[in-house]
C-alpha cells in the first residue's frame, strides 16, 4: 500500500489484528494507536522502522503478538 504512516484514523476501534508489512513505515508515534486498543496481533514487517520506542506502543494493552522482522532496528 506504500504507507508512511499508521492509518489510524481509517480503521475501526475494534480492529484485532493488524497487518501493515511491506510499507515504508520509518517510525511509530506515540499517537499512532490511540484507538486501536483491541489490537492482539500488529505485523510491521518489511518496513523501514530503525527504531522502536515503547511510548509508539502504550495505546496496546491486549497486544500479545509484535513483528517486527526485516526492518533495520
Amino acid at each position: 500500500m506504500n504507507l508512511y504512516a499508521v492509518p489510524s484514523e481509517q480503521l475501526p476501534s475494534d480492529t484485532t489484528e493488524l497487518l501493515l508489512d511491506h510499507n515504508n513505515i520509518q517510525e511509530l508515534s506515540s499517537s499512532a494507536f490511540v484507538n486501536l486498543n483491541n489490537i492482539v496481533r500488529l505485523s510491521l514487517r518489511f518496513n523501514s522502522l530503525s527504531h522502536l520506542s515503547k511510548d509508539s506502543l502504550i495505546h496496546l494493552p491486549n497486544l500479545e503478538n509484535l513483528d517486527v522482522g526485516d526492518n533495520p532496528i
